[in-house]
């Protein structure tokens, strides 16, 4: 309802009174620049749905992680991933097995499945594993999958480390005061944002 100040600014300028909310402006900013409504669409549809044929959210997985692998990729990728949804499988597991259907070391989609089955899991990314310093371990001839699983109890571990710090404490404070919408986000989400910003 308008005030008797705001009608009276509106017949002085013969405009109408816009009034701008700052907060909810930056938070929209923000969590477009960090894609936070596609991820949580992601998170709230897939509780829901059978992800090995809901085609709406395979689109939302496809383009927010940006999956660019074929039909029959992805085909085997989804099935995969609605098999395990239930069975609390490890990273190790779901590369392996992703291995095995699609003869691909997929360390980054396996860690993409696995943070949306448990959001307390860190994804695998490669400006993440610039700026926490963990090398990428080469693909062997003979053994592909040599070290990845490895690497990728580094990246949980320094996550686990980092999160008992003041500045991620600091971090997920600012992330919960500048985008009050996405509080319920996981702290390992949320510095996950952060490390794939800082690019």
């Amino acid at each position: 309802m308008k005030t008797r100040k705001d009608r009276d600014a509106e017949s002085r300028t013969g405009r109408r009174a816009i009034m701008i909310n700052p907060d909810a402006a930056i938070q929209q900013r923000l969590a477009l620049g960090f894609g936070l409504d596609r991820y949580a669409a992601i998170m709230r549809r897939f509780p829901n749905v059978d992800v090995s044929k809901d085609r709406d959210f395979q689109r939302l997985f496809n383009g927010f992680y940006r999956v660019r692998r074929n039909e029959t990729w992805r085909d085997a990728f989804y099935a995969l991933f609605q098999r395990v949804r239930d069975a609390r499988p490890t990273f190790e597991e779901i590369v392996t097995a992703l291995y095995d259907k699609t003869g691909r070391v997929e360390a980054s989609f396996a860690s993409k499945m696995l943070a949306t089955l448990d959001a307390d899991k860190p994804i695998w990314d490669k400006y993440a594993l610039i700026n926490l310093g963990i090398a990428v371990p080469d693909k062997n001839k003979d053994a592909p999958l040599t070290g990845i699983a490895d690497a990728y109890d580094q990246i949980e571990g320094w996550y686990a480390s980092y999160l008992t710090t003041p500045n991620a404490r600091r971090c997920v404070r600012s992330f919960d005061r500048l985008m009050p919408d996405y509080s319920w986000i996981s702290a390992t989400k949320k510095i996950d944002f952060y490390l794939w910003s800082m690019r």
